[in-house]
């Protein structure tokens, strides 16, 4: 949560010529870097092979079946709060859209492109 309200500072003041737009690149750049490594997929650099990619699943499962209770309970909360921020952005923003049959198939589109980030925030937030 804390680095969606960075990315949108970073992204504010980068707009209002405060911070090098160039710097902006560089930062989104770090911020999918940090995404990919935290998959897992990339791990010191390489590529790891589907077994260790099962590994290294099996001790991310381990670590969060022995997180606190109260972590727990925060988490599942911020993915709540996550999935239901997404449903009711891609609600609002395809209401009109679905109301007609002649656009039924953008608005479908439009709440697909929209719900995804939400499902993408739960994962990032672990």
């Amino acid at each position: 949560m804390m680095l969606l309200f960075a990315t949108c500072i970073f992204q504010d003041k980068c707009y209002n010529k405060q911070i090098n737009p160039g710097a902006w690149i560089h930062f989104r750049h770090l911020i999918m870097r940090m995404a990919i490594e935290r998959t897992f997929f990339i791990m010191n650099n390489k590529p790891l092979k589907p077994a260790e990619t099962l590994d290294a699943c099996i001790e991310v499962g381990v670590g969060k079946a022995n997180s606190s209770i109260p972590r727990l309970f925060v988490l599942g909360i911020l993915a709540g709060a996550f999935i239901a921020f997404a449903a009711q952005g891609s609600n609002m923003a395809a209401f009109n859209l679905i109301s007609s049959p002649d656009t039924f198939g953008i608005g479908k589109v439009l709440q697909g492109a929209l719900f995804a980030p939400g499902l993408v925030m739960v994962i990032l937030a672990g």
